[in-house]
């Protein structure tokens, strides 16, 4: 399948949501992507990543030592994603996630990308704008990509778009559905009503908690049949009516 948008995902643990981020990807995201897995983990897991993937009939690449040589994972990602715009041969239109987001609405990206040429979470902090890559897309059309770290900051602070206009980029709405103090073990968040975020879920700071593990296997079945619906910030399984979140 070749489509002029891709969309690509950074993984190392977890292969098991890879399925479901696929089916979501495929059955809500128009046009329907190209979607690459960069495998930044351990040679001991390559395979089952390996495996998931072509049995899901993605593209599979494995990054370079490179980009897992440094103890900050921010720094980390930011290599992977910096490698692989490095490589060349984009599609014009580019989406970068998370492997801890999964969609679960329609969502026509060109529609966006042909009015306001970066969709994405903009962040702030300390005066300093960037947008998080965790949701991320763009037109890459007259865009230069650069994700690096800036001064200890997340992942794509290293892109200051404090001068860029408002009306050029997309900004998502967001909101939590559960908020913790312990943020990467609990919490859950929605971006534009399109977008479930499990932060923490792909485990890169270590366990997270058991009620989370059972929220993600509710929404991994759910959306599995296509069924989830968020109703005045409640994710429902449409099918049972139950609540997942």
């Amino acid at each position: 399948m070749s489509s002029e948008l891709t969309v690509a995902i950074v993984a190392y643990n977890r292969p098991e949501y890879i399925r479901t981020q696929v089916l979501g990807l495929r059955n809500f995201l128009f046009p329907c992507p190209n979607i690459v897995y960069l495998y930044n983990g351990s040679h001991e897991m390559q395979g089952v990543f390996s495996d998931i993937c072509r049995e899901s009939e993605v593209e599979f690449v494995v990054t370079p030592d490179s980009c897992k040589q440094t103890s900050n994972p921010s720094d980390n990602h930011s290599r992977c994603l910096d490698w692989f715009v490095g490589c060349g041969g984009l599609t014009r239109y580019v989406g970068f996630l998370d492997h801890d987001i999964f969609l679960f609405n329609r969502l026509k990206m060109l529609e966006i990308l042909n009015n306001h040429p970066a969709y994405g979470l903009r962040h702030r902090q300390n005066g300093f704008h960037y947008f998080w890559p965790g949701c991320f897309f763009v037109d890459s059309k007259d865009t230069s990509l650069s994700f690096g770290i800036f001064k200890g900051k997340d992942t794509g602070a290293g892109w200051d778009w404090s001068q860029v206009k408002k009306d050029y980029v997309y900004a998502v709405s967001h909101r939590y559905l559960e908020n913790s103090d312990e943020k990467q073990k609990n919490t859950i968040e929605v971006f534009d009503d399109k977008w479930v975020h499990f932060l923490g879920a792909s485990e890169w700071n270590g366990k997270i908690s058991d009620r989370k593990r059972i929220i993600i296997g509710k929404i991994v079945e759910t959306l599995n049949y296509y069924a989830v619906a968020l109703i005045d910030d409640k994710i429902f399984n449409v099918l049972t009516g139950e609540v997942i979140v």
